[in-house]
């Protein structure tokens, strides 16, 4: 996938959240109470957060043999750093 799409995809999912967020707060809010609104938002954010640390795995080949100069180099950088201390 290219970066700009990513990037596409990025801004539509932001937001989504930006919009869907207050909104699904506030339903929570009325069904239920502040704090189990709260905690079911805790943890969804907990869930999401695992989900994108367990699926967004990538090693320094695949990422070497893509085109991301930037990335690239950060990645060299840090070897370098690493070598050093």
């Amino acid at each position: 996938m290219k970066q700009s799409t990513r990037m596409g995809l990025f801004q539509s999912l932001y937001s989504a959240g930006m919009f869907l967020g207050p909104v699904l707060m506030g339903i929570l809010i009325e069904v239920f109470s502040r704090t189990t609104g709260y905690l079911i938002m805790a943890a969804l954010s907990i869930a999401s957060t695992i989900l994108i640390k367990t699926s967004i795995k990538r090693s320094k080949k695949e990422a070497s043999n893509e085109e991301y100069p930037l990335e690239e180099m950060l990645m060299e950088k840090n070897d370098s750093f690493k070598k050093q201390g």
